[in-house]
């Protein structure tokens, strides 16, 4: 929260006017809340006011909150600020009704000496705060300067009990600290949380740090063909995998990827079939990539099957998809935390006939460093200005019926939301985006990026329902970056930081989404 966003929280607004601030607040689509206030300012905010509001420390608060999202992590906030300014407010009211008490008050204050603010009673900083920076005269080596009567962050006192924290620092908790912090749904109100948090597992790595453990692909790498959602059509695959071969790819075909589901043919074989085999090739040590063979139906019905415990130890690989795979986009941000690519597909016409949509996918898995400024030759401002966020999003149909189901997030706030779809007439798309607005969906976004509408009707009237709905956010929209179901296709990477110039036609990467060692 910040006063200079004009979202600051007056002592004189009430409980309900106070949740409602903080539930304003800009924070990030990731579902895994961690304190970075370097790289995630918008979630570390909130994060430090429920710290200072109940004497604990961010880190911890975050780890309470794990992967409650940013609706979990404000109704925190909110709970924590009433409680704390429950008393502040009871006694203001008081004063407020009794004038008489109120000049009393003040002229008490006014007597009263200020003491000095040197001495042993200066406010200290909280206990995991950062030393005071030396200043000018202090002896470089020397330990950082603090105020006097503080103590050290490597010899603080318990805030409750009795004896020194052992070793651990502010990430020891005691069981008197964890039962007082607020409860958290679907956990135990009575059970302490552990002693000591565990080390950090994959699921609790920011795509940034995935981003980095991320390589691009080489010459001679195993990719995995996946049918997650509809039939494949073997001829036009055929085609695909081809120039993937081209590329020097070893392709491997899953066992399933040729078949049809025994009694719904629009679906690539059984769920469960489907399931494990995206499983097992995201569990292969071996598979350089995981590429979708087309979109279609299904995803939805399958996505649940798959074990995310298992997923989310395995080492983390480019997943490549558009359309129905943006359920699997959704997924795998909110469950492994990791970037992915919205992407052409084996499997599908434009990928074997159009040259340049399978080029750019090829530089962008193969040479990342050559993609990081994306536009399209359609590409305007729908509605002016910069902004930047982590890029999400996908076929805006699939976000809508994504809205509800278990692991969704509550919103895309703060992120730089891509939307595009295909066959949806303009009155389709004005319930698809209503849904997302009545939802919550839309709250917070830091900007919109429109991709293609092919089969969508008139163009004017897809434009009119896109400004009708995203106009009013306040935010930047560029329209038609060239990506989704159009006739050339761009690749955009989903899960990373990014600057949209809506006035420019451009989305920038902040830096390149494969950058791990391309060494054998």
């Amino acid at each position: 929260m910040s006063k200079s966003r004009g979202n600051a929280i007056a002592l004189g607004v009430d409980e309900d006017e106070t949740a409602r601030l903080l539930r304003g607040a800009v924070t990030d689509p990731a579902r895994r809340i961690r304190h970075d206030s370097e790289n995630r300012p918008g979630v570390s905010s909130p994060l430090l006011l429920t710290a200072l509001r109940q004497d604990h420390d961010p880190h911890t608060v975050a780890e309470e909150i794990g992967d409650g999202g940013a609706a979990l992590l404000k109704r925190t906030a909110a709970e924590a600020v009433n409680v704390y300014l429950r008393p502040l407010r009871a006694r203001g009211a008081e004063l407020a009704a009794d004038r008489s008490a109120l000049r009393e008050v003040l002229h008490t204050g006014n007597a009263r000496p200020t003491p000095s603010p040197t001495g042993p009673s200066a406010k200290c900083a909280p206990p995991w705060a950062p030393s005071v920076t030396p200043t000018r005269g202090h002896r470089p080596g020397a330990p950082a300067l603090r105020p006097e009567g503080c103590p050290s962050p490597t010899a603080r006192p318990r805030p409750r009990g009795d004896g020194p924290l052992p070793d651990g620092g502010y990430r020891q908790q005691t069981e008197e600290r964890s039962s007082a912090r607020p409860h958290r749904p679907g956990t135990s109100a009575s059970a302490p949380s552990h002693p000591v948090p565990p080390p950090l597992s994959p699921r609790s790595r920011s795509p940034k740090e995935y981003r980095m453990s991320l390589r691009p692909l080489r010459p001679g790498d195993r990719v995995a063909l996946a049918a997650t959602s509809g039939a494949i059509d073997p001829a036009r695959l055929a085609l695909g995998i081809d120039i993937l071969r081209s590329w020097g790819l070893d392709v491997t075909v899953l066992p399933h990827l040729h078949d049809t589901h025994p009694t719904l043919p629009h679906l690539a074989g059984t769920d469960a079939d489907r399931a494990a085999d995206l499983q097992a090739a995201w569990l292969d040590p071996g598979i350089a990539a995981v590429l979708c063979a087309r979109g279609g139906f299904g995803a939805h019905r399958m996505v649940d099957l798959l074990d995310w415990d298992a997923m989310r130890a395995a080492e983390p690989k480019p997943l490549v998809g558009f359309s129905d795979v943006t359920v699997l986009h959704e997924a795998f941000a909110q469950r492994l935390g990791i970037p992915t690519f919205y992407g052409p597909m084996p499997g599908t016409t434009v990928f074997s006939t159009d040259p340049a949509t399978a080029e750019h996918l090829r530089r962008t898995l193969f040479d990342p460093a050559g993609t990081i400024v994306l536009t399209g030759p359609d590409a305007t401002a729908l509605v002016p200005g910069r902004a930047h966020g982590v890029l999400t999003g996908g076929c805006a149909s699939l976000l809508a019926a994504d809205r509800g189901t278990p692991g969704a997030r509550p919103s895309f706030a703060g992120g730089l939301l891509l939307l595009e779809d295909v066959n949806e007439q303009p009155y389709q798309l004005d319930r698809i985006l209503t849904q997302l607005r009545r939802s919550g969906a839309l709250d917070g976004v830091a900007g919109v990026v429109l991709g293609s509408w092919d089969g969508c009707g008139p163009l004017d009237g897809v434009r009119a329902v896109m400004l009708d709905h995203l106009g009013g956010l306040g935010v930047p929209v560029l329209w038609e970056l060239g990506f989704g179901h159009c006739p050339s296709s761009i690749t955009v990477p989903l899960g990373v930081p990014a600057t949209l110039d809506a006035d420019a036609g451009t989305l920038t990467l902040d830096t390149p989404v494969l950058s791990g060692p391309t060494g054998a």
